[in-house]
């Protein structure tokens, strides 16, 4: 629970976070990855 609460508090912290994206490898912290998954409004 500390980790989401943290987490939580740094999102309402930092003004103008559009997305939160998961990165579990190298592949999901390519540029073209994320597009994808903000373009989508994914979560």
């Amino acid at each position: 629970m500390m980790y989401s609460s943290s987490k939580d508090a740094l999102k309402r912290a930092l003004n103008g976070i559009a997305a939160d994206v998961q990165a579990n490898d190298a592949d999901d912290i390519e540029y073209d990855t994320i597009v994808e998954k903000v373009s989508k409004g994914g979560r």
